[in-house]
């Protein structure tokens, strides 16, 4: 292999490159787009053109980190599959972002990832999915982190064919009614804390069970695993009542116990996900807190 191919941008790359070059004289939206269909087909569902597009938002130059930054937020708002979803809400890609939105020198480029961290917090948490956006909104606010306003320009999620537009209402109602809850109250405050608490207990022993499946089937991918199905259900929900939940308190130390749940909640189901896809990965350690 010649010193040239060593340092040759792959194709990946190349593409990021083009659709956020710096000669631009406002947003490619027509490239983005392409970028966004083809990460619906992608075998891997787009984790090679995120691994670029983050590495150009790290670019020293501010329009291309911007650029880049503003395609990240077309393909989480053009991916009506969920596929890129599950790539981006990940801590490498997640930590990328945190990183901008505090240490950038480029206000523009701050403003833009602290912008996508709120507005993917916010959107995904509305449909009780990804535990992990909220996660880090919450962390960087509990910081002293201030975020900008997001508008309503272009939604995250796209409603399904079939969605009932009473359900929205429904919801709405529904959350107005857990907001009614006193998380103050000394007798609620207890029993939450240890239902909490167990949860910690069942993800150690779901861990358990999976280290030894994940050693069995060690790089070949599992189909209609018993145990794995039986897990995948109430992990999903269980993140979708930590999602409910959190917005509902106001005491510290439960904000922190919930958020740090639903984060290891949030690595088990990726675990699980990992070990049916047959990919190696190390297995988790026990919980506590």
């Amino acid at each position: 292999m010649s010193m040239f191919n060593l340092f040759k941008a792959s194709p990946e790359q190349q593409q990021i490159q083009e659709a956020t070059n710096p000669d631009n004289l406002d947003d490619d939206w027509k490239a983005y787009l392409e970028i966004s269909d083809k990460i619906k087909i992608a075998p891997d569902k787009g984790r090679k053109l995120l691994k670029a597009i983050l590495k150009r938002a790290q670019h020293k130059d501010e329009r291309q980190a911007c650029f880049a930054l503003t395609l990240l937020g077309s393909c989480v708002a053009n991916d009506d599959i969920g596929n890129f979803h599950d790539v981006v809400a990940t801590d490498q890609a997640l930590n990328v972002l945190v990183k901008l939105g505090k240490k950038a020198k480029s206000f523009n480029v701050r403003d833009k990832a602290l912008a996508l961290i709120r507005k993917w917090a916010e959107e995904f948490s509305r449909v009780h999915r990804y535990p992990i956006f909220n996660s880090k909104y919450r962390g960087m606010l509990k910081e002293g982190v201030v975020f900008p306003d997001v508008g309503n320009d272009a939604p995250v999620l796209t409603p399904q064919a079939s969605h009932d537009p009473n359900a929205a209402q429904d919801g709405d109602d529904e959350g107005d009614e857990k907001k009614t809850y006193n998380s103050s109250n000394t007798q609620y405050i207890f029993k939450l804390k240890n239902d909490l608490l167990a949860l910690f207990d069942y993800i150690n022993t779901c861990r358990a069970l999976l280290k030894p499946i994940a050693s069995q089937y060690k790089g070949r991918k599992v189909e209609k695993h018993e145990i794995l199905m039986q897990m995948t259900v109430p992990f999903l929900e269980i993140q979708s009542r930590l999602n409910t939940l959190i917005v509902t308190l106001q005491t510290e130390k439960l904000i922190d116990l919930t958020l740090k749940l639903g984060e290891e909640v949030h690595l088990t189901v990726e675990w699980i996900n990992a070990i049916q896809q047959g990919r190696d990965i190390k297995p988790l350690a026990d919980v506590s807190f």
